[in-house]
């Protein structure tokens, strides 16, 4: 599992896997009942979220398949 399952711009939910065959699924769904709605303020000093960071590892530890 690279993300579990997570509000994804409060409109949708998110989780993404890699399979025994090294390829990344995303999987979309509906957004989860009672998760806040994101902000966004381009002013704000901002640190990279869980979504781009669980990714970018996730990207730099794949390897071939077996």
């Amino acid at each position: 599992m690279i993300t579990e399952t997570t509000s994804f711009y409060g409109a949708s939910s998110l989780a993404r896997f890699i399979d025994p065959w090294s390829n990344v699924w995303w999987l979309f769904g509906p957004a989860i009942e009672g998760t806040p709605e994101p902000t966004w303020d381009p002013e704000a000093e901002t640190e990279e979220s869980e979504i781009h960071a669980t990714i970018c590892q996730a990207l730099r530890d794949l390897r071939p398949p077996r």
